[in-house]
């Protein structure tokens, strides 16, 4: 439970890992505590990072992609649509401009 109080970045697990003598440990570890896998961890922080720029930016779909780490827009929109059953320009169309209307 002390993971999951902690705020970890991409770069603090990347840290962890590289300085971790047994990546299975890190990793089975990681999954007894919060409950999901490392890998599912990270793919869910960068679907609620990409939901908040598809809404709220202009960005473009391939800078997105890039600014999360993904190799191409090709492979973010299909995880996106893994993930969330939508397309990242589905997602932005049903949801674009909801900080509008956030108090």
């Amino acid at each position: 439970t002390v993971w999951l109080g902690l705020e970890l970045t991409e770069r603090t697990l990347t840290d962890i890992v590289t300085h971790s003598k047994n990546l299975e440990i890190v990793l089975l570890s990681f999954a007894e505590i919060t409950g999901i896998p490392l890998k599912q961890f990270i793919l869910s922080r960068k679907m609620d990072a990409a939901n908040f720029m598809l809404t709220d930016s202009n960005k473009a779909i391939s800078d997105i992609a890039k600014e999360l780490g993904f190799s191409d827009s090709h492979n973010f929109s299909r995880a996106y649509k893994s993930f969330t059953g939508l397309t990242p320009s589905e997602y932005r169309n049903a949801f674009a401009g909801r900080m509008l209307y956030h108090v």
